[in-house]
């Protein structure tokens, strides 16, 4: 096979968000050493982009890349809680929630913060398919998005309180409650559906909670201090209670 010319090489590799040095040497019709060579005149002239160890891209868009670097993912939190229009913040991270281990938990891609979230295979869900100058994206439904705020304690209550506040009319209230039913975190259902009720858009039913069971802090992060919900079992400790 001969070698392919740069502009035909480059045409051919946007059709992958990102591809590693197999698949670079297969698309160049070079073998293994020569491809290796080539690979890096190409990465040092600015052409390719080493995203990390084995794995490059011809794209500079990060919502291009970011749910391609490793398999199966998608991205969610404050990402695609601006991409759902959930707030006027424009984040500069990208979190992606996976199932599989990765090279670094964290990477810098042209100025975007990619972090690497794994979690169980059952907890990947919630995701919709959506198209970026040609390619699929996988973004998280914004009441996954939320879900996986709570439960993942990667965003304060008191900032996905606001969210629920600001947008609980856009926002699925039967999905949001089915997803958080589906995490299997019980105590994450329990903080979304006491900010559900105190920003009035009470779900249907509430969990039942025994008697004498201890109360959880709205915000884990924060102490257990504030009045407590016996409905819910949440001690508000953030005062979404005095704004509902």
């Amino acid at each position: 096979m001969r070698p392919v010319n740069s502009i035909d090489l480059l045409e051919s590799l946007k059709r992958y968000p990102v591809f590693d040095a197999a698949r670079f040497a297969a698309s160049a019709g070079l073998g293994p050493d020569s491809a290796k060579v080539r690979l890096f005149r190409m990465k040092r002239a600015g052409r390719i982009i080493e995203v990390q160890r084995n794995s490059y891209t011809v794209h500079r868009d990060p919502l291009i890349v970011a749910s391609h670097i490793v398999w199966p993912a998608y991205i969610s939190l404050w990402y695609a809680l601006s991409h759902h229009g959930m707030t006027p913040q424009v984040p500069r991270a990208m979190a992606v929630v996976t199932t599989r281990a990765t090279f670094h938990r964290e990477l810098d891609f042209l100025g975007t913060r990619i972090t690497f979230i794994r979690v169980p295979p059952g907890y990947l869900f919630g995701y919709d398919r959506l198209s970026v100058g040609g390619h699929e994206v996988f973004m998280a439904y914004p009441e996954k998005a939320i879900v996986d705020a709570i439960h993942l304690g990667r965003i304060s209550a008191s900032e996905v309180f606001e969210i629920i506040q600001c947008n609980g009319r856009e926002l699925a209230i039967d999905r949001l409650v089915d997803f958080a039913g589906r995490s299997n975190d019980g105590d994450a259902a329990r903080r979304i559906g006491y900010m559900l009720d105190r920003a009035g858009r009470r779900p249907r039913g509430r969990p039942r909670i025994p008697p004498g069971t201890t109360p959880i802090p709205l915000d884990r992060s924060l102490p257990a201090e504030g009045p407590v919900d016996r409905r819910w079992g949440v001690i508000d400790n953030v005062g979404a209670g005095a704004e509902g």
